[in-house]
């Protein structure tokens, strides 16, 4: 996929949502369990730990997650929104990106890569209405949470903070990763590069201030590349 496309998407606005930036310029597109596992090198421990999807959108991972008898919860600012509501921007996410392909070319290639996309954006529409009266999707905005201190094993939080360099300020992206460790045990974030395919500016400013808070702050690259580059993540950890 080329850098205009990529740039073409995650801008896609969310008008609905009642916020100030930069949440209304978040892409609403989801993945599911086998891209959480590849993406955040997930053991098969984890399975019996108690984990936060932060910024979770539109995935099946909580449904499927569920359905193994998992303890998880997912949060996110879209799930302020109603199903229809979240329906119609997958779809205008789905147009931009066809449309986009069609000018590569791309269709063919791409084709299987978008089903299953959309075959996990199903499973999480046909799970929404059920999972939040059973608060698995809870409305909430970084970089405060609605959860008590180490509630969960483990947080996982993917293509938001370094992704969104552009729009979110250094200090938002400390202070994120500060609440979501005191949220979690733990904390992995994917990727660590922006939206251009370079390493964010903010990584070394972030992990030396961590560092110097006695965080336990490791990069790890992991066997899951969509866009070349970003196969990496940040795994902070309590000491």
């Amino acid at each position: 996929m080329s850098l205009p496309f990529i740039i073409k998407l995650f801008n896609l606005i969310i008008k609905d949502i009642k916020l100030d930036t930069p949440f209304k310029e978040v892409a609403i597109w989801g993945r599911n369990l086998i891209e959480y596992i590849r993406m955040f090198y997930l053991p098969v421990e984890f399975i019996q730990l108690k984990i936060l999807d932060c910024a979770g959108g539109p995935s099946s991972f909580n449904y499927e997650m569920t359905k193994l008898g998992c303890s998880i919860i997912s949060c996110d600012p879209i799930y302020a929104l109603s199903k229809n509501k979240i329906e119609e921007k997958i779809n205008e996410t789905y147009e931009i990106i066809i449309n986009e392909l069609a000018k590569e070319n791309e269709v063919k290639s791409q084709n299987d890569f978008i089903n299953v996309r959309l075959s996990a954006m199903k499973l999480f529409l046909d799970d929404y209405e059920k999972g939040k009266a059973e608060k698995r999707y809870i409305f909430s905005e970084l970089p405060n949470l609605p959860f008590s201190s180490n509630q969960f094993d483990i947080l996982l939080c993917s293509n938001f903070l370094f992704t969104y360099t552009h729009l979110l300020t250094l200090e938002f992206h400390i202070d994120s990763i500060r609440e979501m460790s005191r949220v979690a045990n733990e904390v992995r974030i994917f990727p660590v590069c922006t939206m251009d395919r370079e390493i964010s500016d903010y990584l070394k400013p972030i992990t030396e201030v961590l560092s110097k808070e006695n965080y336990l702050v490791e990069l790890l690259t992991v066997n899951y590349e969509i866009q070349n580059g970003a196969n990496q993540i940040l795994i902070v950890k309590k000491i």
